[in-house]
Order: structure tokens, then C-alpha cells, then sequence
């Protein structure tokens, strides 16, 4: 059992934060996860644990911030032959410097949309960087 304090750091649109869970989202996510284990077809799935979304928020994300939200971001990514989208807050505690991704929810997405989103971010990556 590992029971030192620990975090990660994600590179996010608005630079590098700590990943943060408030109790009441890892709530929302593990009921979620209970709930959509059934889920078949176009339907939201979560099936993520908590250090799978470091690794899912690595390497090719598409992230664009929330119309009409005040520090509110979404991340799609690729992940394990899915697409996740990741909803979550950008924001610093008063009392220090640390920019925290306080993350909201997290899930499988078979959205069209979302699809495409993706898939044009990653072709401009590709474009632009050279296909890794």
C-alpha cells in the first residue's frame, strides 16, 4: 500500500497543473463507473481509474476551454484504442503558486463529434510535427 502523499502533473492549454479530485468528483466517478460498467453502443462510459486520466491527459490532447465557463476545460484524447473526454477546472489555491487541473469528469465517448474533433486536432499535429 502506498501511503505517501504523491501527485502528477499534466501539461494543460494553460501550462502545467497538479491533478486534483475533490471528494464529491471521485464520488461522481466511481458511482459512474459502478453504473456504466454495462453500457453498451453510443452511450457515456466511465472506465477509468484514477491514474489512468494522468495517462490518458499525455502525448496527443486536444484541449479547447468550455463556452460560456469561467476557467472550464475540455480534453479529448486517445487512449487504449478510445476517445475520452475529460472535463475539468483550472485554478490556484491563495495560499500557493500551483496551477491544479481539479478534474470533473472523465469518460468514453462514441460522439461524432468528438471524433472528429479529435481526429482534425491530430491530423495539424501531424502536419505540423511530422507523423509520430
Amino acid at each position: 500500500m502506498n501511503f505517501k502523499a504523491k501527485n502528477t502533473t499534466v501539461l494543460t492549454a494553460e501550462g502545467k497543473a497538479e491533478l486534483f479530485f475533490q471528494t464529491v468528483n471521485c464520488d461522481h466517478l466511481l458511482e459512474n463507473y459502478r453504473t456504466d460498467v454495462n453500457k453498451i453502443g453510443k452511450e457515456r462510459v466511465h472506465d477509468v481509474k484514477f491514474s489512468d486520466i494522468s495517462q490518458l491527459l499525455s502525448g496527443n490532447v486536444c484541449f479547447s476551454e468550455v463556452p460560456k465557463s469561467k476557467n472550464k476545460f475540455q480534453a479529448i484524447s486517445f487512449y487504449r484504442g478510445k476517445y475520452y473526454v475529460t472535463f475539468y477546472y483550472l485554478d490556484k489555491r491563495k495560499d500557493c503558486e500551483t496551477l491544479f487541473a481539479v478534474i470533473i469528469s472523465c469518460y468514453i465517448s462514441h460522439e461524432s463529434h468528438i471524433i472528429k474533433k479529435y481526429d482534425t486536432y491530430k491530423k495539424e499535429v501531424e502536419q505540423q510535427y511530422g507523423k509520430k
